[in-house]
């Protein structure tokens, strides 16, 4: 036992010390350089949130548009990034969390907790229609596409509902 105390008290002030240099209030990450890109111009998919605007941004750079999802009430609007023209507006969840793009279906999918999903389709630039939304299950709003599967998994939170947690497994198409 007291070969153990004394373990335990050096394990306790050698770390004790490791961890001493770093004060509580920084961070242990640092940016360390940066890189400007001057006269860029490609694609560079941004996705953002506005927690206070209740909004999500998604930016399909190639063609200038954005996705934009208001949670109250529940919309998607596609705009002209360019000249700020709305080109659509669609139905959506109230509770969106993420919304993708999938690039070989030319598709948006937005995955609220009420329990189906939008889904945007783009016919050209400046042509985007609405789906036939997906039902899904209540809580299912985190997902990951997997483009070369053609594969949509959403993982649905028991939450509120009290249901089972569940992966849905949704084909896109080929």
């Amino acid at each position: 036992m007291r070969t153990f105390l004394i373990l335990a008290t050096a394990l306790l002030v050698s770390t004790s010390s490791v961890y001493a240099d770093v004060p509580a209030n920084e961070s242990p990450l640092s940016i360390t350089s940066h890189i400007d890109l001057p006269g860029y111009e490609g694609d560079f998919d941004h996705f953002e949130t506005d927690v206070a605007g209740n909004r999500l941004f998604l930016a399909a750079e190639d063609h200038h548009r954005l996705f934009m999802v208001t949670r109250k009430p529940g919309k998607i609007l596609v705009l002209n990034s360019d000249t700020d023209a709305t080109l659509a507006t669609f139905d959506a969840p109230a509770r969106v969390d993420q919304i993708v793009w999938d690039e070989k279906h030319r598709r948006a999918y937005a995955m609220g907790g009420e329990g189906w999903m939008s889904i945007i389709e783009e016919r050209d630039p400046d042509t985007f229609v609405g789906l036939p939304r997906l039902t899904t299950a209540p809580g299912a709003k985190t997902r990951i596409l997997v483009p070369r599967r053609n594969e949509l998994f959403v993982a649905v939170s028991p939450g509120e509902n009290k249901t089972m947690a569940q992966v849905l497994r949704i084909s896109t198409g080929s």
